[in-house]
């Protein structure tokens, strides 16, 4: 995102990236629910399928940290069997590998998982 923004403004350079990336990391998390909203009928979703007994995860390209924060602010972070964010893992979405660990982290088995892309 950063490094988009200066590239719109003709600024690309690596060292001014690396140098602001904390000051962004550290705004975004200030206000990381201030415009944020669950899709509607979304945690009624996930409520029906925990109550017919399936586990429910997140995989995300949100730093793990700034995700769990969000999911506790909105209040809904409970509602979810495991997290997986962008630096969990050594990789990250579309790599299969942190979706098959939000399955594995909830007792899930990856072969029999689906994604639901919200």
């Amino acid at each position: 995102m950063l490094r988009v923004g200066f590239d719109r403004a003709d600024r690309v350079d690596p060292a001014l990236v690396e140098k602001q990336y904390p000051l962004l990391l550290q705004d975004y998390e200030a206000g990381i629910d201030t415009h944020t909203t669950l899709y509607p009928g979304a945690m009624d979703a996930v409520e029906k399928l925990r109550a017919r007994g399936y586990r429910v995860g997140i995989c995300t390209n949100k730093p793990e940290k700034l995700a769990e924060l969000l999911m506790v602010r909105l209040g809904v972070r409970d509602a979810f069997a495991s997290l997986v964010g962008a630096d969990t893992l050594t990789v990250r979405k579309p790599d299969p590998a942190p979706f098959q660990a939000a399955v594995t982290s909830a007792g899930g088995d990856p072969r029999q998982a689906s994604p639901v892309p919200w």
